[in-house]
């Protein structure tokens, strides 16, 4: 595929460098983003990953053969600790691994555990934020939205992604949660991570390039490309991910659409710069 132009890139992780969840790359991957390096071709990781600290990523991509820093690696993670410090919101209660909760304590904010506590009438936590969770049931679910009916709680969501694939399944993603709660209790959330834009804006910053000179390349068209394409950038859909064929983009407005289809980022010429 030629990519003549692309200067810099963004890039999504499952299902682009990786299968799924195990981190198993993606054949050819490796040998792709080698290439960048070799040609010294910036790029920037855009993950929606809610489950793994920015360290533990770094370290899981590294251990698939990947040549990536921590440094290079933007997620919906500090970008909600960035919103909440936004918003006044240095309290929180959190619906979501302990990874995620070290997480916003890093970021120098203070959390409580919504699956561990249940509110009190006067508590201070003024925001809640929403992470990916194994199995929640009805009476968390319950205490998640009587939460949010407050009027002076923030909701945040780490991402909207509709679906994933896990171990060879697709399943609904964090976004079909967060819609729920969302229509459970008349509260908007604010979002952290993929599709909202100030995600890709932060990776555009870090490659220091203009908007026509950077590509996406993702596996997820609402999620990953139609947000690049908003903001001008290339984009390069892939089918080694949750969708195994171009179907899914027929949703899309023809505005949208992606540039460049791939099986997979092994098919994408190495950019010479």
């Amino acid at each position: 595929m030629e990519t003549e132009g692309i200067r810099g890139w963004l890039i999504d992780v499952e299902g682009t460098l990786v299968v799924d969840k195990s981190y198993r790359a993606v054949p050819g991957a490796v040998q792709w983003l080698s290439s960048l390096v070799i040609h010294k071709i910036p790029f920037a990781i855009l993950t929606n990953n809610t489950t793994l600290t920015r360290s533990e990523m770094g370290m899981r991509l590294r251990d698939a053969g990947f040549g990536v820093t921590d440094r290079q690696i933007i997620g919906c993670q500090g970008r909600a600790v960035q919103i909440l410090h936004e918003h006044g919101s240095p309290e929180c209660w959190v619906l979501g691994s302990d990874s995620l909760i070290r997480t916003l304590e890093a970021g120098g904010l203070l959390c409580r555990d919504l699956s561990r506590e249940t509110p009190e009438e006067n508590d201070i936590p003024r925001a809640l934020v929403l992470g990916w969770m194994e199995n929640p049931d009805a009476r968390l679910l319950s205490r998640a939205v009587e939460l949010l009916q407050r009027p002076l709680v923030t909701f945040v969501t780490l991402h909207k992604n509709r679906l994933f694939r896990n171990a060879g399944r697709v399943e609904p993603g964090l976004g079909a949660w967060a819609s729920a709660l969302e229509y459970a209790s008349g509260k908007e959330a604010i979002v952290a991570g993929k599709p909202a834009l100030d995600l890709f804006r932060a990776g555009a910053r870090a490659l220091q390039l203009r908007p026509n000179e950077i590509a996406m390349v993702g596996d997820d068209p609402q999620a990953d490309l139609t947000p690049a394409a908003e903001l001008g950038r290339k984009t390069v859909f892939v089918l080694s991910g949750k969708y195994g064929d171009t179907s899914v983009l027929k949703r899309l407005p023809l505005e949208f659409r992606p540039e460049f289809v791939a099986g997979s980022v092994a098919e994408l010429e190495k950019a010479d710069g």
